[in-house]
């Protein structure tokens, strides 16, 4: 899987990352953003650094600090790609043609994941697993409490969860289907 490797101003890289197929710098700070606070979602090959620097200023001046932010982004295009889908973020056909021919699918559809159906809920929670690996009671650790409520699933009743295993287990199989995850046994395994 190809890797971004960028480093800079917080700017320079935001506009880099847009460049890949992103409508402006704005999406690739959300996306940055999204990922240093969920950084479980990153494998342990992936990082995000942020740094502060403050110039040193001129003698006899006021104190006026400009700090200038600079981040370091070890990301692969599939990591970005998830984020967009989950932040629901818009992507050009640039992006997916170069994640398709990434990983070489060629003449399929492009899937965009319902957040609906509770496919971006149940992809979220399986990426923050320690081996990027569910199973059909990923949900049950929430005692029956909604673990997004940010996301408008039609399986969230006020703040309860009512997505029992087995259409926990329809979710992963539509996403088998779709070649995101990989059935072994009763468990589905990340293949981005």
């Amino acid at each position: 899987m190809e890797k971004i490797e960028l480093h800079g101003s917080a700017n320079e890289v935001y506009s880099k990352i847009a460049v890949l197929g992103l409508n402006n710098s704005h999406d690739a700070e959300q996306i940055i953003t999204f990922l240093e606070y969920n950084n479980d979602l990153l494998c342990s090959d992936e990082k995000i650094e942020i740094s502060v620097e403050t110039p040193p200023s001129a003698p006899r001046m006021m104190d006026l600090v400009c700090m200038r932010k600079n981040l370091y982004v070890n990301l692969k295009t599939s990591t970005i790609l998830i984020a967009a889908l989950l932040l629901d973020i818009h992507i050009t056909a640039g992006f997916a043609q170069l994640l398709i021919a990434m990983i070489g699918i060629s003449n399929q559809a492009i899937v965009v994941f319902s957040e609906k159906n509770g496919e971006k809920c149940i992809i979220k929670e399986t990426l923050r697993t320690h081996d990027k690996t569910g199973h059909p009671n990923i949900l049950s650790r929430f005692h029956g409490e909604c673990c997004n409520n940010n996301l408008n699933c039609k399986y969230r009743i006020n703040d309860k969860c009512c997505c029992t295993p087995d259409k926990i287990k329809k979710i992963y199989n539509d996403l088998v289907f779709c070649n995101m995850f990989k059935k072994e046994g009763d468990f589905y395994k990340y293949q981005w």
